[in-house]
């Protein structure tokens, strides 16, 4: 005895029924997928966007520390008798309180570093061209009596017999010759104090250096 299944053929009420039953849950479906693709792209572009506006903004922010750093590394700042830490401190503030919330690695502490840096090396300062003037006043007078001397009683000085201004102009030279040595630990000392500030921003800037490239996660 042969038992099989019947050869039926599906009529076309077959597929009206499938698609009127399952259709409309795979069309939602598909319209789904397209909503969840086109959300994911949109997110990505966001990302990207947000990811390039945060560096431009870094960027900035790192270049005028970098310039500010530039302009003020070079020493020669320092002979300007009108130069003071408090005229650029606004400045260098405003750049890492901008840097703090760009940067990661610059934090509210490290601001407050700073601040007690410029305060102390400011102090230091002062207190270093208050040994300073009065030593470069003195030797510039003597090198004015040097010049005035030379000018005026020449024939005297060159002459073969005593010369009081011979002698003073003697004085004067190993006054000056003996003050340089003590001009030049002033000096020297000024240049240390202000590399303090200055090798402390450029740690600042090498760690800001290593976080331009890393990658930020909005979300």
């Amino acid at each position: 005895m042969n038992f099989g299944f019947p050869n039926c053929q599906p009529d076309v009420w077959d597929f009206w029924f499938i698609l009127k039953t399952f259709g409309p849950g795979c069309i939602a479906g598909f319209i789904a997928l397209m909503a969840l693709s086109v959300a994911l792209t949109q997110r990505k572009i966001a990302a990207n966007k947000y990811n390039l506006d945060l560096f431009d903004k870094r960027y900035e922010i790192y270049e005028k520390l970098n310039a500010f750093c530039d302009s003020n590394s070079n020493h020669a700042v320092l002979v300007n008798y009108n130069f003071s830490y408090n005229s650029i401190s606004h400045e260098l503030k405003y750049i890492l309180l901008r840097a703090s919330f760009l940067f990661k690695n610059v934090s509210k502490e490290k601001l407050s570093e700073i601040n007690d840096i410029l305060q102390e090396i400011e102090i230091t300062f002062k207190s270093l061209l208050e040994e300073k003037l009065p030593i470069e006043r003195d030797i510039n007078a003597r090198k004015n009596s040097i010049d005035e001397i030379k000018r005026n009683h020449h024939a005297e000085i060159n002459s073969q017999s005593y010369s009081a201004k011979r002698n003073e102009m003697r004085n004067h030279e190993n006054y000056i010759r003996n003050k340089y040595p003590e001009l030049n630990n002033i000096e020297n000392k000024i240049k240390e104090n202000h590399e303090k500030l200055i090798n402390r921003l450029s740690f600042i800037i090498i760690n800001m250096e290593n976080e331009l490239s890393a990658p930020h996660k909005p979300y």
